[in-house]
C-alpha cells in the first residue's frame, strides 16, 4: 500500500515505562515497534486484554504520551518532533469514562466553548452559540439542556457531550478509547451508531480501542491484535475473524461462546490472561511463547518478525 494513502501512520513506534521495585529498576515495553496506518474515513480497531498496551498506543500516537523512538506521520508529514498545537485541532480522543473526562464544575455549553476557544473556531458569540446548538442537536441533546452540569446527565448523555467536545474542533482523526465500555448495552449501540454516522458524514478516521470482539467486528475496517506491547497480527477485520493466524488471536476468538446471542457485547477473558504484565524490555523471544501450546525452542529464543501472509494480512509467529 502506498504510504501516501494513510492519514496517520506509526513507524517502529516504541514506548517504555520504568518500574521500580525496591532498589531494582526495570523497564517494560508498553509499545514495541508498532507499525500501522489508518486511511481517511476508515477505522482501525486495536484489541487485546487489559495491560496489553492499547491505551498507551493511542496516547502515544496523539503524543499525549511522548514516544521513546519511532515516527508518527500525519498526512504525509513527520510530526514526531513537531509542536503539536496545530495538530490538536485535527487529532482528538474520546475517553473510556465520561464522568472523569468532563469537568464537574463546567456546564455542557462551557465544556464545548472551551474547545472552541482554545482553537479559535468561532469568530463571535453568535457563531459560538450556533455551533453549540448544532453539535448538541447532532448528539441528540436538546439545546435547552446546555446549561446543565455533567452530573445532571445520564452516562450516555455524558459520553455524547465528550463526543461533541471532540467534534467541536472539526477533527480528521479520533482515538476512541473504549468509549462504550462504561455504558449499558442499550446506550452502547446508540453511541456506536452515532460514531459510525459521524464517520460517514465527515470522513473521520478512527482508532477504536476495545476488548469487545463482537463490537470490533461490527465497527472496524481493519483490526490489530496486541499482546504485551506488541502488535502480533493485523488484517482486514473480516479476515481476522474468519482466518486468524496467531495462536493468541485464535485463543481470543475461541474464548467466546459460539452462541451468537452470547457473542454480542461480551468482554473476553482469554484462557491465558496476562494479568496486565507487559513484556520486560530486553526479554528474548515471543512474548506469548510461555503460554502457547504450539511453542518451539525458537519461539523462546528469537522474537518473530511480522510476516505477510496475504495481501493485507500480517502476523508475527515462527509457526507460519
Amino acid at each position: 500500500m502506498n504510504n501516501a494513502e494513510f492519514l496517520i501512520e506509526a513507524r517502529d513506534l516504541n514506548k517504555k515505562f520504568k518500574i521500580k521495585t525496591g532498589f531494582k529498576i526495570n523497564y517494560i515495553n508498553a509499545v514495541e515497534n508498532a507499525n500501522f496506518g489508518i486511511k481517511k474515513g476508515k477505522t482501525l480497531a486495536v484489541i487485546g486484554e487489559s495491560g496489553s498496551g492499547k491505551t498507551t498506543l493511542g496516547r502515544t500516537l496523539l503524543r499525549l504520551t511522548e514516544p521513546d523512538s519511532g515516527k508518527i506521520i500525519y498526512d504525509g508529514k513527520d510530526i514526531t518532533k513537531e509542536k503539536m498545537k496545530p495538530y490538536r485541532k485535527k487529532m482528538q480522543i474520546i475517553f473510556q469514562n465520561p464522568s472523569s473526562a468532563l469537568d464537574p464544575k463546567m456546564t455542557a455549553k462551557q465544556i464545548i466553548v472551551e474547545a472552541l476557544g482554545v482553537h479559535k473556531i468561532a469568530k463571535d458569540k453568535k457563531e459560538q452559540n450556533e455551533r453549540i446548538a448544532c453539535l448538541l442537536a447532532q448528539m441528540g441533546i436538546n439545546n435547552a439542556y446546555a446549561d446543565r452540569y455533567p452530573h445532571e446527565f445520564s452516562k450516555g448523555q455524558q459520553q455524547r457531550i465528550t463526543i461533541a467536545r471532540a467534534l467541536a474542533v472539526e477533527p480528521e482523526f479520533i482515538v476512541c478509547d473504549e468509549p462504550t465500555s462504561a455504558l449499558d448495552m442499550s446506550i452502547q449501540s446508540q453511541i456506536i451508531n452515532l460514531l459510525m454516522k459521524l464517520q460517514q458524514d465527515k470522513d473521520i478516521a478512527y482508532m477504536f480501542i476495545s476488548h469487545d470482539l463482537a463490537l470490533v467486528k461490527y465497527i472496524s475496517d481493519e483490526t490489530a491484535v496486541m499482546y504485551m506491547g506488541s502488535i502480533i497480527e493485523k488484517s482486514k477485520s473480516a479476515e481476522i475473524y474468519s482466518n486468524p493466524a496467531h495462536p493468541y488471536t485464535i485463543d481470543l476468538l475461541n474464548s467466546y461462546s459460539q452462541d451468537d446471542k452470547a457473542y454480542n457485547f461480551m468482554h473476553f477473558k482469554s484462557p491465558h490472561h496476562n494479568n496486565g504484565l507487559n513484556k520486560s524490555a530486553g526479554q528474548k523471544g515471543c512474548a506469548y511463547a510461555v503460554k502457547c501450546k504450539y511453542a518451539k525452542d525458537i519461539c523462546r529464543q528469537i522474537k518473530p518478525e511480522m510476516l505477510q501472509i496475504t495481501a493485507d494480512h500480517y502476523c508475527s509467529c515462527h509457526l507460519l
